[in-house]
């Protein structure tokens, strides 16, 4: 009997030992699981930061930066090179930036000739620790999915420094090169609200200006009052609207919607507009790139 009791005892002891061993296994399995799922789930967020659907959010794996040799050490000028970009994503770019290019280099041609006979050294002037004749400034970067580059150009010339800027940016993903329109919208902003805006800027010049009975002339010497421009309203901010494609660059830096635009470069003249130069850009913030 007292074996029996003896028996049973130890029956039981060794049931709750392995009711504690099964508790512990699942409790050790559990973690692991969890741990593994932590694991990965980490690597995905780092993966994510990096690829998507295979396109690679790294910068450098679509641009490097060569140097172009215009006239040693007078000028400090750049090129974008893009790689792994199909050629119709990138192929305005670069031929606005050999545009540019060229410019440099035929500036600095006129220079050198023009000091060589008033017989002064160019190296006297530009470079060498002084003011370069050229000189680029570039800024590319990825914000979600959009690449954008930035290519501004400053040209010295007989009347003042001349800023020339090219941007891109291309949606990776979608793989589509995103107009200056697009970028605003991003930022809840439009062309007709940046016409709108310059035409008020344009009315409150003609309040300044008052020794004159008229705001501008046109191309051929026509006066166009301030009251002109109230009666047609409409006509002048539709025709801002229409040509702000080509004046305004617009760009995402930093996780910011912004424009750069020469206020002066957009002048209305009886209805039409007139391009002149030169002038620096003014950048604008339009907010955050949500």
């Amino acid at each position: 009997m007292e074996k029996e009791k003896n028996n049973r005892g130890v029956i039981i002891l060794l049931t709750v030992i392995i009711v504690i061993l099964a508790v512990l296994c699942i409790l050790f399995a559990t973690d692991t699981i969890s741990l593994k799922s932590n694991t990965t789930n980490n690597k995905e967020s780092v993966s994510e930061n990096n690829t998507n659907n295979n396109v690679s959010f790294r910068v450098e794996d679509y641009v490097a930066i060569e140097k172009v040799n215009i006239g040693d050490k007078i000028t400090n000028v750049e090129k974008v090179i893009f790689k792994n970009l199909d050629s119709s994503l990138t192929q305005k770019f670069t031929e606005e930036q050999t545009k540019l290019i060229d410019s440099a280099k035929s500036n600095y041609d006129y220079f050198e000739n023009k000091f060589k006979n008033e017989n002064h050294n160019i190296s006297d002037y530009y470079g060498n620790g002084k003011e370069y004749l050229s000189e680029t400034n570039i800024k590319y970067q990825i914000n979600k999915s959009i690449l954008t580059v930035h290519y501004k150009l400053a040209n010295e010339n007989e009347i003042g420094r001349d800023d020339s800027i090219i941007v891109t940016n291309i949606d990776l993903i979608n793989k589509k090169i995103l107009t200056n329109e697009e970028i605003l919208k991003l930022g809840n902003l439009s062309f007709n609200d940046i016409a709108v805006r310059e035409y008020e800027r344009l009315l409150k010049s003609c309040d300044e200006k008052t020794n004159l009975n008229y705001c501008y002339f046109d191309k051929n010497d026509k006066e166009t009052t301030k009251e002109e421009l109230q009666q047609n309203k409409d006509i002048f901010i539709k025709n801002i609207e229409s040509n702000l494609e080509n004046i305004i660059k617009a760009y995402i830096q930093d996780e910011k919607i912004k424009y750069d635009y020469e206020a002066e470069r957009l002048a209305i003249i009886n209805q039409t507009l007139h391009i002149g130069g030169p002038f620096n850009y003014t950048t604008i913030e339009v907010g955050d790139y949500k």
